[in-house]
């Protein structure tokens, strides 16, 4: 079983943040996939299942995923290279992303919790949100802001090209680490 796991913040105030570029993402793909989803009280997730995949989206702060992701592994005794997770990664210009398996955390404190909870050798879909121009600003404030007009603009190509590469993947059942513009339709 292939599990994806979107991060991002519960609750409404935090929907159009760049920290929920993960769930953003994973909800586009359910759509795509028509998939429903469902809340896992104990899985601490929402979840919607696939014939031999599993999207997920946890239910607690991204600083607290892998208490989510550690429960679905263990229960379907998933492989750390069937487990694929997307987020947002301020050291990426806004829209490159890129395609790795294993690393650290960057900083990025939900893949902190998740590396603490399984370790670092699962795939990485990194999709840059870039840095605020003004390094002086709180980069946890800037991951907590909404997309500018002009950003939010260009998500949903961003969001397609990432679906699509993840649905071609789920096809080969495998990730290949590349690094692509979601930005641009012809590259």
């Amino acid at each position: 079983m292939i599990l994806i796991i979107g991060l991002g913040n519960p609750g409404q105030k935090y929907d159009k943040n760049r920290h929920n570029l993960g769930f953003l993402t994973i909800g586009v793909l359910a759509n795509r996939l028509e998939l429903e989803s469902k809340e896992d009280k104990y899985m601490l997730a929402m979840v919607a299942k696939g014939g031999e995949y599993e999207l997920i989206a946890p239910l607690t702060y991204v600083n607290e995923s892998g208490l989510a992701v550690v429960k679905v592994q263990q229960k379907h005794q998933i492989e750390l290279n069937d487990i694929w997770v997307v987020h947002d990664d301020t050291e990426i210009p806004f829209g490159e992303v890129r395609v790795k398996r294993g690393g650290t955390s960057g900083g990025h404190n939900g893949i902190k919790s998740i590396d603490e909870a399984i370790g670092t050798d699962y795939w990485r879909i990194r999709i840059g949100v870039g840095r605020p121009e003004n390094r002086q600003f709180d980069l946890a404030d800037y991951v907590l802001s909404d997309f500018t007009p002009e950003e939010a603009g260009e998500l949903p190509l961003i969001i397609d090209r990432v679906t699509g590469f993840l649905v071609q993947s789920l096809k080969d059942k495998q990730l290949q680490p590349t690094t692509f513009n979601g930005t641009t339709k012809n590259n």
